[in-house]
């Protein structure tokens, strides 16, 4: 066989392969306290992304993580790693791990991606970022922000009917301007209910004093009585 028609061994980084056992020994030896969501993964690599400006709009660069992480690591060394990157392919390992998760990823690959974009490697960390998103989407349709649009109205419209027996009647207090019909006792209960903090704060402007006919002057009984009291009280 001709010497010159052999192939020549791939070129393999000796010292990211040694890079990457370290890592998957720390890896392998972590204390993990989560147990982690799919959710709150796929939140973490598009944060990943997008800290690094690998999104448009939203949407992931798959081609720029591809570009990124082959550039780091190589074709070869990727293929050493079993975790090859095919270059026109819709479901490879790396960009379904920057998708929505759908099922677990072999530890080697999340380092991989790791390695690619971070510069230092601390696995509590890294857990405990991932700890922090939220386990599951929280959907917000757009029912609830109808309902809250039209709560809102309503308040307005509440508040606006309250100021008006206010201002149309300011010599009445709170009790009278409730028993105004048909619509006094109705707002003041709905305010009541829904938005008391500023109904509170609207009383009417000059409540009525209370009557004070009949009312028992007790000082002056007093003054008016003390005589007898000092006539009968040898006697008591």
């Amino acid at each position: 066989m001709c010497i010159s028609s052999l192939k020549a061994a791939p070129k393999i980084d000796c010292i990211q392969l040694l890079d990457i056992s370290q890592n998957l020994a720390q890896l392998l030896y972590c204390n993990i306290n989560h147990r982690f969501t799919f959710y709150q993964w796929s939140q973490f690599y598009y944060n990943l992304a997008k800290k690094h400006g690998l999104t448009n709009r939203k949407r992931i660069d798959h081609q720029q993580i591809k570009n990124s992480v082959i550039s780091y690591w190589g074709s070869n060394n990727l293929q050493t790693l079993q975790s090859s990157i095919p270059q026109n392919s819709e479901n490879s390992w790396l960009k379904n791990i920057f998708r929505k998760h759908k099922k677990a990823f072999h530890p080697l690959r999340h380092l991989i991606v790791w390695m690619s974009f971070l510069q230092i490697i601390r696995t509590n960390e890294i857990f405990t970022e991932v700890s922090l998103f939220p386990k599951e989407k929280v959907f917000h349709s757009s029912l609830d922000n109808t309902l809250s649009k039209n709560k809102a109205l309503e308040v307005a419209k509440k508040r606006k009917q309250w100021l008006y027996l206010v201002t149309k009647h300011p010599e009445k207090s709170t009790k009278e301007l409730r028993a105004i019909k048909p619509q006094g006792s109705a707002v003041y209960a709905w305010l009541y209910r829904n938005d008391r903090h500023w109904l509170l704060k609207h009383p009417p402007r000059n409540t009525r004093t209370k009557s004070t006919k009949n009312r028992i002057d007790w000082p002056l009984r007093d003054l008016e009585h003390f005589p007898l009291i000092q006539v009968h009280s040898p006697q008591l």
